[in-house]
């Protein structure tokens, strides 16, 4: 199974925010024993180095880390454009949805469920709480 998770729970992880850390640290445990596939866009690597840079003296460090657990997945030129095409407000999520369903993603992760809609879209998207609920 492949898993996109969005920028929030990866950062959930590398900041280790207290509400939200334990459940993100359990999927990232899954991904690393092979349990499913942990992937990120490549436009998502971008903006954690950039918010773990506004924190933390040495990002480079976790993102050497994160980039040894995850696959990344390249955003085309057809991924903005459809993107564009898809009536989401947050243009952000639209781009993760279609880098998803051109990649074969089987579900999103995310704590922003409410920026993707649950109906007229082929890809599930579960918070961390309900996917691990799921796929335990």
């Amino acid at each position: 199974m492949k898993v996109l998770l969005d920028t929030n729970v990866v950062l959930d992880v590398l900041l280790d925010r207290k509400d939200f850390s334990s459940q993100a640290k359990q999927i990232f445990h899954n991904c690393i024993y092979g349990i499913y596939e942990g992937c990120l866009s490549a436009s998502a690597i971008t903006d954690i180095f950039y918010m773990l840079s506004q924190v933390i003296e040495h990002p480079q460090s976790e993102i050497k880390k994160l980039l040894n657990v995850v696959t990344v997945l390249d955003v085309t030129l057809n991924d903005c454009k459809y993107a564009l095409d898809l009536g989401l407000d947050d243009y952000e999520d639209a781009v993760i949805y279609s880098v998803a369903k051109n990649n074969k993603i089987d579900i999103i992760v995310t704590r922003n469920t409410k920026d993707f809609p649950k109906t007229n879209y082929e890809i599930q998207v579960l918070e961390p709480k309900e996917f691990l609920e799921l796929y335990k």
